[in-house]
């Protein structure tokens, strides 16, 4: 992998300056940012100066740093994450992939297999120990002396562990990863885990979901892309971005909840009335 800065790359591939600031602003929207200060001196309205600002730091970051390099792994999963990514938006996968990000192992998408793409993958991990990002997709199983899951004739859990050691941040994406998921649900014929229950004494970004919202996983990549670090995240290693506020907080039907106006049934006058939907099972 080069090592050229994001806006070198962008260059090389015919990007100019008025779309590399335009791809900022994409990515200011994907992690959610909206708390600096505005630009000083600016007679921008202060909504558009504020924005203003946060583009103009990510720019400026993007034109010194090199791409991160990305190792993807999966277990017990159904690819579901991943497809639910080359649909993201907010990036787009390709400005990421392309332009970026390097990804540098990823069994659904790569285009070589078998000896050739785990050799890249050790090479990758030993050249960028300590820079690049580690994003896992799927639970892993303990049973039967990790059998169930095996990649190389090895563990998954094996896997897991050796690439975790070399990271500089490690995304768990979809509630495989997250929290064990499906696989993890009674009677967890696999003694199926989390990413965080075999790694707890490393810090492991939560982006849980059936598939993972695509915009969380990109945005959590674009801040440590930008910053070099994580997001802020809550109880849960959940983004704060992502996951601080419920579809409770900004429900329509909010007010009616507050005032204990409840429909309770479908065809009532309540339900006509747009009243809160909480005792239907909402």
């Amino acid at each position: 992998m080069a090592e050229k800065s994001v806006y070198e790359h962008l260059k090389s591939e015919g990007v100019s300056r008025r779309e590399f600031l335009k791809a900022c602003g994409i990515l200011v929207g994907a992690m959610g940012m909206n708390k600096l200060p505005p630009v000083a001196a600016s007679d921008l309205p202060p909504h558009l100066a504020r924005g203003a600002k946060v583009v103009y730091q990510v720019a400026e970051a993007l034109e010194s740093k090199p791409r991160v390099p990305v190792i993807w792994l999966e277990f017990q999963d159904c690819a579901g994450c991943s497809e639910a990514l080359t649909r993201s938006q907010s990036p787009t996968l390709i400005d990421l992939v392309l332009k970026q990000i390097s990804i540098e192992y990823h069994e659904t998408l790569t285009a070589a297999a078998g000896h050739q793409t785990e050799e890249n993958k050790q090479a990758i991990m030993a050249q960028y120990r300590g820079q690049y990002l580690l994003v896992v997709e799927g639970s892993i199983p303990l049973g039967a002396d990790g059998a169930y899951c095996t990649i190389g004739g090895r563990s998954a859990e094996d896997i897991l562990r050796e690439a975790a050691d070399g990271a500089a941040a490690i995304i768990a994406t979809g509630n495989c990863a997250a929290f064990g998921g499906l696989p993890l649900a009674n009677p967890n014929p696999t003694d199926a885990k989390g990413v965080q229950e075999i790694l707890p004494d490393k810090t492991v970004v939560n982006i849980p979901g059936c598939p993972a919202i695509p915009e969380a996983t990109t945005g959590t990549i674009a801040h440590f892309l930008v910053f070099g670090t994580l997001p802020e995240l809550d109880e849960l290693n959940r983004p704060k971005t992502f996951y601080g506020v419920t579809v409770h907080d900004r429900c329509l039907r909010r007010p009616f909840y507050e005032a204990g106006k409840f429909a309770t049934s479908f065809d009532d006058e309540g339900a006509k009335k747009g009243w809160c939907l909480y005792k239907l099972g909402c």
